[in-house]
C-alpha cells in the first residue's frame, strides 16, 4: 500500500492486472475508489482489502468510479454487494458510476441495477466521441 499528500491511496501498486485508488474529499465526506483493470476471484481481495482499509472506516458514503474497469465477475460483485450491505447497515450508502456496458448487463441480470447505481446517475462521465 501506498500514499501520497494529495489524500489518494493506492491498493496496491505491485498487482499490474488491478488497482483500487482511494481519493479523499476535504469538503465532504465524501470518499471515491476509482477502479481500473480486471476485478475478478484473484483481485477480489484486493478491493475487499482496500475497502476495509482505515481510510474508510469512518466513510459513510462511498463512491465506486469504474471508469476503467475492464472485466468484472461475480467475486468482484460479491465485494460490492457485501460493502454495499455493511454501509446501508449503518445508514451509508455504497454507490457505482462509470460502469461499462458490460459492467451494467451484469448488474442488470444480477437485480443490482437498483441497489448499485441508485443516486449515481448524475455522476456519470460523457462518453468520449
Amino acid at each position: 500500500m501506498s500514499s501520497n499528500p494529495h489524500g489518494r491511496e493506492a491498493f496496491p501498486a505491485e498487482f499490474v492486472q488491478f488497482r483500487a485508488e482511494v481519493i479523499q474529499f476535504e469538503f465532504d465526506s465524501r470518499v471515491v475508489v476509482a477502479l481500473s483493470g480486471e476485478l475478478d476471484l484473484a483481485t477480489a481481495p484486493i478491493l475487499r482489502a482496500c475497502l476495509d482499509s482505515p481510510v474508510l472506516q469512518c466513510t459513510a458514503d462511498v463512491e465506486i468510479d469504474m471508469a476503467e474497469l475492464t472485466y468484472l465477475d461475480s467475486a468482484g460483485m460479491s465485494v460490492l454487494v457485501q460493502h454495499w450491505k455493511d454501509l446501508n447497515a449503518s445508514g451509508g450508502s455504497l454507490v457505482v458510476f462509470n460502469a461499462s456496458p458490460m459492467a451494467l448487463k451484469l448488474f442488470g441480470i444480477t437485480g443490482l441495477t437498483p441497489l448499485l447505481l441508485n443516486r449515481a446517475e448524475d455522476r456519470l462521465l460523457p462518453m468520449p466521441r
